[in-house]
């Protein structure tokens, strides 16, 4: 579980994120793009809240043109979710629920120039 989301669930925060990739999430007939941001950061606390995290294709994302090891700002929701995981028997019909914390609707995306992108490598160390 993302410990340092959890403590603040429900707020609206900024962040800063490494881009490494783009991906993709399909569901029934259903195929969406995505995103994996690394070593994603609250920028209030100054603070790592996770190594990953992924999200999907939104349109303030997409007007960025990401390319990987760009670092990104945004705002976002942290939200509470329940993932499945295979029991420990690792029996095929028998799940459990975990909750776990994602962040949610963000906002205000932009990537950082090169002088601010220097120090904001600075935090992620």
């Amino acid at each position: 579980m993302r410990d340092a989301l959890a403590i603040v669930d429900g707020q609206r925060r900024r962040f800063h994120a490494i881009f490494e990739r783009l991906g993709t999430k399909a569901f029934k007939n259903h195929v969406s793009q995505t995103l994996l941001f690394l070593n994603v950061q609250d920028v209030t606390a100054r603070k790592q809240v996770t190594d990953h995290l992924w999200f999907p294709m939104s349109k303030g994302f997409q007007k960025l043109d990401l390319k990987q090891g760009d670092v990104v700002v945004f705002d976002a929701r942290v939200n509470p979710y329940f993932k499945r995981s295979r029991n420990p028997e690792g029996l095929d019909d028998e799940y459990a629920l975990e909750r776990d914390y994602k962040l949610s609707y963000p906002t205000n995306c932009h990537k950082l120039d090169l002088a601010k992108k220097i120090g904001a490598l600075d935090l992620f160390c």
